[in-house]
């Protein structure tokens, strides 16, 4: 979508948040009374004792590998990963995203090995297959992330099509594009974030005419669209 689509979307930023969460929201909430877990607490610097001790060589890295009833659950798990990157019923955007997971997942597993050993050794099964459960997790929560940053775009992309093909004209209201109800946009909240996003972008303006009760919201397209200023 030349400008529109050059401008938004795919450029990489999001994805590399990898470790993002999209919590449900608090509904109740309770006073927790209990003492500090000590033996946690002395788990915890002891780990960071160890991180702090480790020395690395830059010349000759250390190499660490799944071990051996590891690897196949890793690889089976790549195997998965990959046919999905490159199936047609994942969206683009969401692919760029998964295509992270390829570093993710060996990143979580040894992780969790360190954490659990505070040593470098194989990675073990149960760390393995703790990190392909992060990573479905993970995932989860990239879906409602994306569904929310991308929801607006989606809308607008919709409503510029609609546009061009003349179902949306000028001088329209806002109020019979809402009233359209066309998939993704049956909430007026909605409608009124695309069309937002499509008057920052310069493809259209939104006029109020009249005052109070009586006011009424007309769109105005850009003359690169087939409109009249």
């Amino acid at each position: 979508m030349d400008r529109y689509e050059a401008s938004h979307g795919q450029d990489g930023f999001l994805e590399r948040f990898q470790i993002a969460v999209y919590p449900d929201p608090i509904r109740q909430w309770s006073l927790i009374e209990r003492k500090p877990d000590k033996e946690a607490f002395v788990r915890v610097l002891d780990l960071f004792e160890f991180l702090d001790a480790m020395e690395i060589n830059e010349n000759s890295p250390k190499v660490t590998t799944f071990s051996e009833a590891a690897q196949p659950i890793a690889n089976e798990w790549r195997r998965r990963l990959e046919l999905r990157l490159l199936s047609s019923e994942v969206g683009n955007v969401k692919k760029s995203y998964l295509s992270k997971y390829r570093s993710l997942m060996p990143s979580l597993s040894l992780i969790f090995e360190v954490m659990e050993r505070h040593a470098i050794h194989e990675i073990s099964l149960k760390n393995t297959t703790l990190a392909i459960c992060w990573t479905e997790i993970l995932e989860s929560h990239m879906d409602k992330i994306l569904c929310v940053s991308t929801a607006p775009e989606s809308g607008a992309k919709l409503l510029l099509e609609k546009i061009k093909s003349g179902e949306i004209y000028e001088k329209q209201s806002v109020r019979e594009i809402y009233r359209k109800a066309w998939r993704g946009l049956r909430e007026p909240e909605r409608t009124t974030q695309a069309l937002s996003v499509l008057q920052r972008h310069g493809y259209i303006r939104q006029v109020k005419h009249g005052t109070g009760g009586q006011a009424t919201e007309l769109i105005y397209i850009n003359p690169s669209l087939g409109g009249a200023p």
